[in-house]
């Protein structure tokens, strides 16, 4: 007969599930990190990664394109400046945004 309750697990039950992925411990500080962050703290936050990728990805490319720097060149070269740049500041938004994540800062 199925018994309606779940079965208790153990700290060594080999059992697959949530509860092995991660060390309690790490699990309990990632979810107090989590909570210490104010609201203030958070909306600056938010407003600081959408201002970096809005240049990094929209106005810095397309400004690039239009000046002079490149206003002699082919156009398969400028396109592959302005892709480089953007993927550059891609990149690194995506890294810093990791660390900053590891860190606990946002």
């Amino acid at each position: 007969m199925h018994s309606p309750l779940p079965r208790q697990q153990s700290a060594s039950d080999p059992s697959p599930g949530v509860r092995g992925l991660l060390p309690e411990q790490e699990r309990i500080d990632s979810v107090s990190r989590r909570a210490s962050i104010s609201q203030g703290r958070a909306m600056l936050s938010a407003v600081g990664i959408v201002v970096y990728f809005g240049v990094t990805t929209v106005w810095l490319p397309s400004a690039l394109l239009r000046s002079s720097l490149l206003a002699g060149a082919n156009t398969n070269v400028s396109d592959l400046v302005t892709l480089a740049v953007w993927g550059i500041g891609f990149g690194f938004g995506i890294w810093a945004l990791r660390r900053a994540q590891d860190r606990g800062w946002i």
